[in-house]
Order: structure tokens, then C-alpha cells, then sequence
């Protein structure tokens, strides 16, 4: 072996959940993907709404 180590899920205390380590693109669920798509989105959308509301609060207080 020549002193290589190995990390990864084996090296991980078995108390941990799943979701506690982030998984290596060999493990990337769908369901975990999906999350992280739905975040992003939510994240996005906000921007957008804060966006598009910044001229109508300029008019406003002028």
C-alpha cells in the first residue's frame, strides 16, 4: 500500500447520516440533487423579486 490512505465513507463514523458528509460524484443521489436544484431555484427567485422591486422602492422614495 506504500503509506496511501484511503477517505471515503468507510473512514467515516457509522453515526453519521447520510446527508452529514456531502457525497462523492460517484454517490450523488438523485433526491440529493434534486434538493440542491429546488435551493437554487428558491435562491434565484428571490434574487429576481428583490431585482424587479429595487426600481418600483427608487420611485417610491424619490
Amino acid at each position: 500500500m506504500n503509506g496511501l490512505l484511503v477517505f471515503g465513507a468507510a473512514t467515516l463514523p457509522t453515526s453519521l447520516p447520510d446527508r452529514a458528509r456531502r457525497p462523492g460524484w460517484w454517490e450523488y443521489h438523485g433526491e440529493w440533487l434534486t434538493a440542491d436544484l429546488h435551493l437554487r431555484a428558491e435562491r434565484e427567485v428571490r434574487l429576481a423579486r428583490r431585482l424587479s422591486a429595487q426600481p418600483l422602492l427608487d420611485r417610491l422614495t424619490r
